[in-house]
């Protein structure tokens, strides 16, 4: 498996996978976030732009 990680990881510094112990398809997804999905984007309007395409569900 590590060996599943580094070759994925090589050219992807910022992804995140899933790694199965399986010798048919060990890797079911990767997400890609630089910055930890932490970094602001600049100039900052595109910031609120970006999020204007998330719907968040506010009722509790």
């Amino acid at each position: 498996m590590l060996r599943v990680a580094e070759l994925a990881g090589e050219r992807n510094r910022f992804c995140v996978g899933e790694i199965y112990d399986s010798n048919y398809w060990p890797i079911s997804e990767m997400t890609c976030f630089p910055e930890a999905a932490r970094g602001k984007f600049l100039p900052s309007h595109y910031d609120y732009w970006v999020g204007s395409f998330s719907k968040l569900n506010t009722k509790a």
